[in-house]
């Protein structure tokens, strides 16, 4: 066979071909078009896998200023103002402030409410688009999608990184600001909720130092009076053994002062023990008898004056963490935020289309094999 015949063979079997596939233009068609709403149906109904990633940096020292007066309130030595009845401040030593807030605090606060909370519990669970640009179902739709896979990681260098799932773009990147608006917020509540528990904490302190004080009060109390009763006693015992050898003072018997230290009580004589007796029955209990006594009340009457949860409660009210005032916990900017996701709608449909039509077209192609075979 000649090169010519080949040559006319080839173009009449690519001219066949193309007849057959056009024959069949329609099922090719309609294939292509199949996959290309199968393609555009796995777009719409499957969501895409957002990443978001962040530099977030703590507050400047320019900023932590703010909380000076705060950080500078250090509460008193309540234990050592106990014990030694005199109010020990601790300005001066290691102790740490009542209650201090630092960059790094209020940055691990921040990443704290990230890491641990839902995203509902961020949000709230009916939240608002901020935006205003998309509809509020749209919107509301495509937070449903993300609480339901919401999670957060720590990168390098102070990254954080978002990812979740949604459908639009726009979307996530607003969901996405007002989260890390809304972990603000919710920072702020969670530092003043840790300052009321060591405000709490302090003073269920005082109130309990306050307990062991009125208890060693009573205590010293009791044993005074106990003291004072068992000395009574014992000088009647020793006036009853005078009245019987008939003393009636030490001197009638001849001792002198050096000699009447040594002696048994009831030396003394009557007159002595009885006028003893008399004036420790009208004792009073005051602190030049009971020493401890002026400790313990001056203890008493300094812890019930401690202001150091009031002045701090002041101070806190004149720091962005007030309930009034613009609070942040870092530093970030939204639009360095770098936004990512996996899928790839204009890709996917291109596919779609394109394996759509070769799979109508080995459907055509297969099915005139058939048929060939079938007449010869």
């Amino acid at each position: 066979m000649s090169e010519k015949q080949l040559r006319s063979d080839d173009e009449i079997d690519l001219f066949e071909l193309f007849l057959t596939l056009w024959e069949g233009k329609w099922l090719i068609l309609g294939a292509t078009l199949l996959a290309a709403v199968s393609g555009f149906a796995y777009i719409t109904l499957t969501p895409n896998k957002f990443e978001a990633s962040l530099n977030i940096a703590p507050l400047s020292a320019n900023d932590i200023n703010d909380y000076s007066a705060l950080n500078s309130i250090i509460a008193a030595d309540l234990e050592s103002t106990a014990r030694t009845g005199s109010f020990i401040p601790t300005y001066n030593s290691d102790e740490p402030p009542f209650f201090e807030v630092t960059e790094l605090y209020l940055a691990n606060a921040f990443y704290t409410v990230l890491a641990n909370y839902s995203l509902r519990e961020i949000l709230g669970s009916a939240p608002k688009n901020l935006s205003g640009n998309q509809s509020e179902q749209d919107y509301r739709n495509s937070f449903e999608d993300a609480s339901r896979s919401f999670k957060t990681s720590f990168g390098k260098d102070g990254m954080i990184v978002i990812t979740f799932q949604g459908k639009d773009e726009a979307l996530a990147q607003q969901i996405v600001k007002n989260t890390l608006q809304a972990a603000g917020i919710k920072t702020k509540k969670s530092v003043r909720d840790d300052f009321q528990t060591q405000t709490s904490e302090h003073s269920a302190r005082i109130k309990f130092i306050l307990e062991e004080l009125s208890v060693e009060e009573s205590f010293a109390i009791a044993n005074f009076s106990k003291n004072i009763q068992q000395e009574i006693d014992r000088l009647k015992e020793h006036l009853e053994i005078a009245k019987a050898l008939g003393i009636e003072n030490a001197f009638e018997k001849g001792f002198t002062n050096h000699a009447f230290g040594n002696t048994e009580t009831y030396f003394k004589g009557r007159q002595a023990l009885e006028a003893e007796i008399a004036i420790l029955k009208k004792r009073k209990l005051n602190e030049s008898h009971l020493p401890d006594l002026k400790r313990i009340n001056s203890a008493i009457s300094l812890i019930e004056q401690d202001r150091t949860a009031k002045l701090a409660r002041d101070a806190l009210e004149q720091t962005p963490l007030s309930e009034d005032k613009v609070f942040k916990a870092v530093e970030y900017n939204t639009v360095q935020m770098q936004f990512a996701y996996e899928k790839r709608p204009t890709l996917i449909l291109a596919l779609s289309i394109v394996l759509g039509g070769f799979l109508g077209m080995a459907t055509v192609l297969v099915r005139h094999a058939f048929r060939a075979r079938e007449t010869a």
